[in-house]
This record gives C-alpha cells, structure tokens and sequence, in this order.
C-alpha cells in the first residue's frame, strides 16, 4: 500500500486494513460473543452467535434474541439448567444446584461486565477502480 501513497504523492503514506475487513471483504470478528469460560461439571455456556433474523441478530441454541443482555441471559440461564440437571444427576454431590445459581450469576455479571464486543461487525465490501479503493459497509 506504499506504493499507492508516494503514487498519490504523500511519501510516508500508509494504509493498512483494520481488524474487522480482510481482502475478500468478509466481516472479521467474533464469531461467538460468550467469553464466560467457567463450567461446573463441564457444563458450558452455549455460544452468542450471529442469527439471520436482522430483528433478532443473536441466537442461542436455535432461539432469536432481541439484544445482547438477553442473548446473556439466555446463554447464562442454560448454562445453569444443564449445570442443575448435572447436580441432581450424574454428578450428585460434586456441586450443588445453589453452585450453579451462583455460577448463573457470575456468567451474568461477567459477560454484561467485561464484554468488548456486544455486536457482530458489519460485513465490509472492499472495491475499486485504477485511482481510487472504496470500502463500502452493509
């Protein structure tokens, strides 16, 4: 891309794609927006992923939300049915259903907290002619 500044007539111009474009214009970014890692019987909250309902633009395990605090309720609240179902069950007396409400309340806490994205990036076209590259976003 230096090339294209001392062309322009800048010299020290630099052009570099950001994190969220990549050359074949696919949109660049987290695929599941669930960072919450901690899993009381290796019962784990299930991924925030994109849906294809514009209305409802984040999906957990096949259900469309709204918006991201309800995507981390829903992730969080499955997360602590399959880790009660796991208390009461096969792991009896490993944990308790009360660890698991708390660890509920942590997923919560920490995904509405630390969270450094909340939304899927935008999908980036990159085009062109001789002169000039555009960058359009849909």
């Amino acid at each position: 891309m230096l090339a294209l500044g001392v062309w322009g007539g800048e010299h020290d111009f630099s052009m570099n794609l950001f994190a969220r474009q990549d050359q074949q214009g696919l949109a660049v970014g987290l695929t599941d927006l669930n960072t919450f890692t901690e899993a009381l019987g290796d019962a784990k909250a299930p991924p925030i992923t994109l849906s294809s309902d514009p209305d409802h633009p984040y999906a957990i395990e096949g259900e469309n939300v709204p918006d991201f605090n309800t995507a981390v309720d829903k992730t969080c609240d499955f997360q602590k049915n399959d880790c009660a179902e796991l208390a009461n069950g096969a792991l009896k007396g490993k944990f308790s259903v009360s660890d698991c409400d708390e660890q509920s309340s942590r997923c919560k806490n920490f995904l509405s907290a630390s969270a450094t994205q909340t939304a899927f990036l935008s999908r980036v076209t990159v085009a062109g002619n001789d002169d000039f590259d555009f960058l359009c976003e849909n």
